[in-house]
């Protein structure tokens, strides 16, 4: 699966190690009653192939997906880690 990353819709390159994590929402005790809390939150990790600055940015997974992300950790410029604000699906052209 080919994972490519875009800014402002100019590519940056591709991403060879994309992770994708997604964490349901969990029930707690909130002053003795029980509590959804959260929605479902999803998350990603990746080393981007050019240094960029923390912001948003797009994935497009086999020009099929494309993840809109939201960083929320950046190490040494190309360590990534966010969350996945938007998924949408493509139509290829």
């Amino acid at each position: 699966m080919a994972f490519v990353l875009y800014s402002s819709g100019q590519k940056i390159g591709e991403i060879s190690d994309w992770i994708y994590t997604e964490r349901p929402p969990v029930y707690k005790d909130v002053l003795g009653q029980r509590v959804l809390i959260s929605t479902t939150v999803k998350t990603c990790s990746f080393t981007s192939p050019k240094p960029i600055r923390r912001g948003v940015f797009s994935v497009i997974e086999d020009q099929k997906t494309e993840f809109v992300i939201q960083t929320t950790k950046l190490s040494h410029g190309t360590q990534v880690q966010g969350i996945i604000t938007e998924t949408l699906r493509r139509s290829k052209p």
